[in-house]
């Protein structure tokens, strides 16, 4: 199923950064940037797509934030699904830069996606005197079992000393809010650990409270990890040469007791879409081949005994269902 294309959309050159959750009445919102260029720094909308009937067919595509009315690049969407209804909607304006006119924002949805409340900046949460880009996840955040909404974030400090626009090198942190959205808060950065340029992150939970962080780094060409028990304080960053990754975003998600990642499968093609298993976030088995020819960024969410899987394609993003195992 294409859920985001240019046969559907041929005003967008592509379509990038694809995100999916599934709500507490189990409708299911799939999320994108929708580019005018292939550029990162393209001006870029958000468009979602939602479905009533657990992921078999999806409404028409909406625009959910907009950055060609200003000519702004609008990133990095992340949505959590709160288990009280609640869809918290956080997302970047010109990855983040007030010395660029952009931002951190966010949107609450209270109806499982069909209205939004105004944007609310969040910034000032975001460490801005400290750091040059920012960007959320990319893909989805979590619920904590304690109610903490977190999202995993990768940034460039400025003691860098890159130049302004600079994706490199990245270092990890997490947004969190404990009062369900109406404050948000940074988390310590990461230690980087084993890696030298770690940055974008997917985050779940496993059932004995434990956050695992599954972590991209620009040079070891392994998926990297990082655990915590709380949240909040999180163990040095260290590489799992057992899977392999070619420098690109994947998903996770929690579902029955285990944890499920999509990554590409390879150490040097954006290809070998692979749904993987785990019961502790560091010793990962594979479950299947989702897609053997090209792919790219990914994100998951589970309905009821199916996984879902957004992902990258060429220009588009398509979406595949596979049984839970």
């Amino acid at each position: 199923m294409t859920l985001f294309g240019k046969s559907l959309l041929p005003d967008y050159a592509r379509f990038r950064i694809p995100g999916i959750v599934t709500c507490a009445d189990g409708s299911v919102l799939a999320y994108c940037e929708a580019r005018q260029s292939d550029d990162d720094w393209a001006v870029i909308d958000i468009l979602l797509r939602k479905s009533k009937d657990g992921g078999r067919t999806f409404s028409a595509p909406v625009l959910l934030t907009s950055g060609a009315s200003e000519g702004k690049t609008v990133n990095n969407p992340v949505m959590i699904a709160g288990d009280d209804g609640t869809v918290h909607y956080i997302y970047c304006v010109e990855y983040g830069l007030p010395e660029s006119g952009g931002g951190v924002f966010y949107r609450k949805s209270t109806d499982f996606g069909e209205t939004w409340t105004e944007p609310k900046e969040i910034t000032q949460a975001t460490m801005p005197e400290k750091r040059n880009v920012f960007a959320t996840g990319p893909g989805h955040g979590v619920a904590l079992s304690d109610g903490t909404l977190l999202v995993a974030c990768w940034t460039v400090l400025k003691r860098y000393g890159e130049e302004l626009h600079s994706h490199h090198p990245g270092t990890v942190c997490c947004l969190t809010s404990k009062d369900g959205g109406i404050s948000w808060d940074v988390t310590s950065v990461i230690p980087n650990g084993e890696v030298n340029d770690p940055n974008e992150t997917a985050a779940a939970q496993i059932p004995d409270g434990t956050v695992v962080l599954s972590v991209r780094d620009g040079n070891t060409h392994s998926r990297c990890a990082s655990l915590s028990k709380d949240g909040s304080a999180f163990a040095p960053i260290r590489s799992l040469p057992d899977l392999p990754d070619p420098v690109c975003c994947a998903g996770m998600t929690a579902a029955d007791g285990m944890l499920y990642l999509t990554n590409c499968n390879s150490r040097t093609e954006r290809s070998n879409l692979t749904l993987w298993k785990s019961a502790n976030g560091t010793d990962w088995s594979v479950v299947s081949i989702i897609d053997e020819g090209s792919a790219g960024y990914s994100d998951i969410t589970h309905t009821g005994s199916n996984l879902m899987i957004a992902y990258e394609k060429e220009t588009d993003i398509l979406c595949a269902e596979i049984p839970i195992q």
